[in-house]
């Protein structure tokens, strides 16, 4: 099992993307969500996208 914490920017759609850690890719997943407004960042989104596993 895998713990992510993330904030994420939803698309013009209102979907969210969230990059897999190597292990999860190809299998099935299991999600629980808890979803509340972020506060503004100033970090560039390539800074926001940098994700290390």
């Amino acid at each position: 099992m895998s713990t992510i914490t993330a904030v994420l920017d939803p698309c013009p759609d209102g979907t969210l993307h969230l990059l897999l850690p190597p292990d999860l890719r190809g299998t099935r997943v299991r999600v629980e969500a808890k979803l509340e407004a972020a506060p503004s960042v100033t970090k560039s989104p390539v800074e926001l996208r940098a994700i290390t596993w």
